[in-house]
């Protein structure tokens, strides 16, 4: 039996009409802004890539002050302060070391007499020097007390000298005369501080390791530092910018202090140049101090 099959036909849907959608109009009134935001895009990258141009030059402007020669160290020193006020030390942080460095070398206890009895300078150049780690006595403030060991009444309305003693004052760290200056409730802290490293500093020295200790210490003074950076940022009510509370929140985040610490009961394992390398904020210790600051502002 044969089969026959026949093509269906196939139906033309040209032929197929479709309605035509009538689409509602709100009749808005034309953008007052015209295409502005249509061509703002690449006109603010041109703007940035100029900005940043400037920027760049403005930083080599203040990178050539910064090691310039001066014959007056003040005006050094007050330039160094300026520009960490402004919270953009970091850029210059190299340029600062040595320019302080050679403050240090050349022109401490050296300066001309008006300088040395000028309050703030001397505190603004003990200040800045302590920072950054060279070991300034506090004898250089003997000259402005009186016979009580009192700072001189006539030196109260330097209201100017006053304010950078004041801040000079929070960096008499790891001295045992430095706790008659404190509140009370800060005594007992203090001493518990005191107390705990010169027992890690007695264990050391039996073991002839006492130069670990320097490096345990450097590390405390780094976070006390900067908790008192924090401190003065809540007083004052004052909001930093990201760069700024980074640059702080990642020492008082304490996971240099800790590491370096860790490495001091760790014996004959860890040698000078181990301190020395964590103690140059290397990669690892940056990293691993940006996790530990996130994960506990994340959870507070």
């Amino acid at each position: 039996m044969e089969l026959s099959i026949r093509a269906l036909p196939i139906p033309d849907s040209t032929k197929i009409m479709v309605p035509e959608a009538t689409r509602r109009s709100a009749n808005y009134h034309p953008s007052i802004w015209g295409d502005h935001f249509l061509t703002y895009a690449s006109h603010a990258v041109e703007v940035d890539v100029k900005m940043g141009q400037q920027l760049q030059q403005q930083k080599e402007e203040v990178r050539k002050m910064l090691v310039a020669a001066n014959d007056q160290p003040s005006q050094k020193l007050n330039f160094i302060d300026a520009i960490q006020h402004l919270g953009v030390s970091y850029h210059f942080e190299s340029e600062i070391e040595a320019a302080l460095q050679h403050i240090y070398e050349t022109d401490y206890d050296h300066h001309d007499d008006k300088a040395n009895d000028d309050l703030y300078t001397v505190a603004l150049s003990f200040r800045l020097l302590r920072q950054q780690g060279y070991p300034i006595s506090c004898d250089v403030f003997n000259k402005f007390k009186d016979d009580n060991g009192k700072i001189r009444e006539s030196l109260i309305g330097d209201v100017r000298g006053m304010l950078s003693l004041y801040e000079a004052a929070h960096l008499r760290v790891w001295e045992i005369n430095a706790i008659d200056q404190l509140p009370e409730y800060m005594k007992q802290c203090y001493q518990a501080l005191l107390d705990v490293y010169n027992m890690i500093d007695e264990e050391m020295a039996r073991k002839g390791t006492s130069y670990c200790v320097h490096y345990a210490k450097s590390a405390m003074k780094n976070l006390v530092r900067a908790y008192f950076e924090e401190a003065k940022w809540f007083h004052q009510g004052y909001v930093p910018s990201i760069e700024e509370y980074m640059r702080v929140a990642l020492v008082t985040g304490a996971y240099t202090m800790l590491a370096t610490t860790s490495l001091v009961g760790m014996g004959e394992v860890v040698s000078k140049e181990a301190f020395d390398w964590v103690s140059s904020d290397p990669l690892v210790v940056q990293a691993s101090s940006i996790v530990c600051r996130l994960m506990n502002d994340i959870v507070s």
